[in-house]
């Protein structure tokens, strides 16, 4: 399956074989929106002790301390563009506060544009508790209204594409997911992955530890054990290596959309599909993709 990209850190233009019409999608990630309010019962005091955290250490930088406005300017952007899609791909909110995931539907909403969402580390856990897929499983009833439908894995054609959502946010896979994605793969249609967490490519790598001093990455061949530990992550099951090999070498994976790491990339996974890691949302960051036919 033939496929061309040309990209920058905030647009892509992706020409694929055999389309026969333009598809547009926004890609969002990383907004961590917060709200929070008495229904977060013995949560609640954790949520507003953060959020004066993190409100400090934006103002000591000289940024926008406040997800809220730029998530609103996304989407105003948004409204304007024809969009066929809306891809949100993890961290969207900080914690699974009933007021947050109620804010994103309001929104979702009111785009009126379909919509994609999958989790990542942090919208299945409050900020006092720990990341692994016990609390994820706690967490999956208060974010069911963004998923829409199975919050594992999830498949939607739209315009003769094939977008896959993977939750990934623990980060390691379930025998389910990789069962699924392979039989989405199986289809022979032009496919795009969605999830959080990026895989571990060598172009990606450097800039990665460079910026986190880890590397957490899917699939990652060299991440240290004492590192996972610190990130709450354990080794790679066979199963998420599993998913790793059949995403990067399947003819017919055109890109891979992501984020977790808090900077814009994008690198080649092989000749054909692209890896777009998206620049936090929460600065302001998104990416407007158009797929073209070729």
């Amino acid at each position: 399956m033939k496929a061309t990209h040309s990209f920058t850190d905030d647009s892509a233009v992706i020409r694929l074989e055999g389309l026969t019409r333009p598809v547009r999608m926004l890609h969002l990630t990383d907004t961590h929106l917060r709200f929070y309010d008495e229904r977060d019962g013995e949560r609640f005091q954790g949520c507003v002790e953060y959020t004066k955290r993190i409100e400090e250490y934006h103002r000591e930088r000289g940024t926008e301390p406040d997800p809220e406005k730029p998530f609103r300017q996304s989407m105003a952007l948004a409204a304007t563009q024809d969009l066929d899609l809306l891809a949100l791909t993890g961290d969207i909110i900080h914690f699974p506060s009933p007021a947050s995931v109620e804010f994103v539907i309001e929104q979702i909403t009111q785009l009126g544009v379909p919509a994609i969402y999958t989790s990542g580390n942090h919208d299945v856990h409050y900020t006092d508790e720990p990341v692994n897929a016990e609390i994820r499983l706690t967490r999956l009833a208060a974010l069911q209204p963004l998923h829409n439908g199975d919050p594992d894995c999830n498949a939607r054609d739209i315009g003769g594409i094939r977008f896959v959502s993977v939750d990934n946010s623990v980060p390691q896979l379930s025998r389910k997911q990789v069962a699924f994605v392979k039989a989405q793969l199986q289809q022979g249609q032009p496919t795009v992955l969605l999830f959080h967490w990026p895989l571990s490519l060598p172009t990606l790598r450097d800039a990665v530890i460079e910026m986190l001093g880890s590397p957490p990455m899917m699939g990652d061949p060299d991440w240290s054990t004492q590192s996972r530990v610190a990130w709450q992550v354990s080794e790679d099951t066979p199963e998420t290596l599993e998913f790793v090999e059949a995403v990067t070498t399947a003819p017919n994976v055109v890109a891979v959309f992501c984020g977790h790491v808090h900077f814009a990339h994008a690198d080649a996974i092989n000749t054909r599909a692209v890896q777009y890691v998206g620049a936090p949302g929460f600065e302001g960051g998104r990416r407007l993709v158009e797929f073209q036919p070729l």
